[in-house]
């Protein structure tokens, strides 16, 4: 249960107390900046602040809209009563099970049910479970995760044209329309909901919106409605929404807390990791890379290509053939086909350091039998040394990505040429 709560006044009574149980049962609160409770009137009073206080903390502590205006409302007036009715020794060192039993009760006499935190953008069921097992007193200890997905700027096309569409009638990149472009993403969009829905109960989900705080409306009703919901309803607190990110190793180590504050863990050396969203060779794997190191992923979060969307339009309406990891490394080669049967190949690492200068892999092939290109599909140049090609693993943002395409050498052969690639040693931290 994720819990918000304005301290203001004499309402500081109510959520010093109900904060002392929430951190004692290990559940994630957030409180506002406010007033040392004192005995100084109704536990009513000075509460007009408690929506936007609430919110604006919720808004900086990274945990927006977690609860709407009318679960807030009744927050207050539940914990109001319990201020008014249940002396403050019970609160604080009364038995889990019988705190929660008052709870219950005086939510009902409240005239509603008990919210159980999180309802729209995380909590539920998984959440639910959370508090009646520690007001069971069974372990609380933290749960290991075995999966963790990351999804990054899911919709970023149909997003784009809902929220500017006078744009939408003269956009153009590359030969398509915008029209064209939503019909396309959508193919790969279609089927987040549906893989989140076969998610395990082990799994997590990171999920990175496309810009940031949005109006409610477009969560609710625009089109990452459809995956918010299959994630609320199947994950429930397993599954993190991020808004406002920058591709830095800050953000992991903040992806860590906030599982902490859940009660997830996760051994980096075992967990599995994978990556969706787009674009493929920009925000998928610029953010996932950064913020892997920063949670100590040494592989990173390999790509599911085909949960992937690419910017460049050869990748769009081609297909996708396998994902080779080069050895021990976090760098993976990614095969493709062009709609007219011709391979095509691109490098990305799995981590990214902050600053980190380019890496390289060391390609040995005949110059007559490939050809490089950026994701436009215009010519570029790779260094060549000692017999060796030096192609730069670049992400959008600090380069460009540079593809490879078989020029007079069969697939089979490509593939092998270029899964030997040796991947230059990363510079001391």
């Amino acid at each position: 249960m994720d819990a918000f709560l304005s301290n203001g006044n004499a309402s500081a009574f109510i959520v010093r107390d109900t904060g002392d149980l929430l951190a004692a049962w290990g559940i994630l609160h957030l409180r506002s900046p406010g007033a040392t409770p004192q005995y100084n009137g109704s536990c009513e009073a000075a509460n007009g602040s408690h929506t936007k206080n609430t919110n604006d903390q919720a808004a900086l502590a990274g945990h927006p809209d977690h609860w709407t205006s009318k679960d807030l409302q009744q927050a207050r007036m539940i914990r109001n009563r319990l201020g008014r009715w249940i002396p403050k020794i019970i609160l604080m060192r009364a038995q889990a099970d019988i705190t929660a039993a008052i709870m219950t009760v005086m939510a009902l006499l409240a005239g509603a049910v008990p919210t159980w935190g999180g309802e729209r953008d995380g909590g539920g069921p998984a959440a639910q479970e959370t508090v009646v097992r520690a007001a069971n007193g069974e372990d609380s200890s933290p749960r290991q995760l075995e999966r963790l997905v990351f999804l990054s700027h899911p919709y970023a096309w149909e997003l784009q044209f809902a929220r500017h569409p006078e744009s939408a009638e003269t956009y153009r990149w590359a030969n398509f329309s915008a029209a064209n472009l939503v019909a396309m993403e959508r193919r790969v969009s279609s089927r987040w909901p549906q893989e989140i829905r076969k998610l395990g109960s082990k799994d997590a989900l990171i999920l990175n919106y496309f810009g940031g705080r949005p109006p409610d409306a477009e969560l609710e009703k625009g089109p990452i409605a459809p995956l918010l919901r299959a994630a609320r309803e199947h994950l429930g607190d397993r599954y993190l929404l991020l808004f406002g990110t920058q591709p830095r190793n800050e953000w992991g180590r903040e992806i860590q807390r906030q599982l902490r504050e859940r009660g997830y863990t996760y051994d980096p050396a075992m967990v599995l990791t994978e990556s969706w969203g787009q674009s493929t060779e920009g925000c998928v794997v610029n953010f996932a890379a950064h913020f892997a190191e920063g949670m100590g992923l040494a592989k990173g979060f390999p790509m599911r290509y085909e949960l992937t969307f690419p910017d460049a339009p050869f990748a769009m309406t081609g297909n996708f053939l396998e994902r080779v990891a080069l050895g021990d490394s976090d760098v993976s080669l990614y095969l493709s086909e062009s709609k007219e049967g011709r391979s095509f190949a691109i490098f990305f690492p799995g981590v990214l350091r902050d600053g980190e200068s380019n890496r390289y892999v060391e390609l040995v092939v005949d110059p007559a039998s490939v050809e490089f290109t950026n994701k436009k599909g215009e010519p570029v140049t790779v260094p060549r040394e000692e017999g060796r090609f030096r192609v730069p693993l670049y992400v959008d943002g600090y380069g460009l990505p540079v593809y490879i395409w078989e020029k007079d050498i069969k697939a089979p052969a490509l593939k092998a040429a270029l899964a030997a690639a040796r991947v230059s040693p990363r510079a001391p931290e």
